[in-house]
């Protein structure tokens, strides 16, 4: 196993736990799809974007799940940002 730092296992547990109920809907079957900042409120409180992605999709792949960031066109400029998360049981 390569050398991982405690604090980064210790948020991954953190992570973990947090996540458990979305995991558990996931791995059922179901298909989860909230709006990302809601989403990343609720479980990834106080993370920047790019932070709380890297996060995402490193639990989702620790848990056999698909996550996918969708994006929309927002604001006068018509700027490109994530406005949802969608997560699949992987196959």
């Amino acid at each position: 196993m390569a050398d991982t730092p405690k604090n980064e296992n210790d948020n991954a547990t953190l992570v973990d736990l947090r996540l458990v109920p979305i995991a558990v809907v996931v791995s059922s079957g179901q298909v989860v799809e909230r709006h990302w900042q809601m989403f990343k409120t609720t479980y990834f409180p106080g993370m920047s974007d790019e932070l709380a992605q890297a996060t995402l999709l490193a639990w989702a792949g620790r848990n056999n799940i698909n996550a996918v960031l969708l994006t929309s066109y927002a604001g006068k400029g018509g700027a490109l940002e994530i406005s949802h998360v969608r997560l699949t049981k992987s196959s």
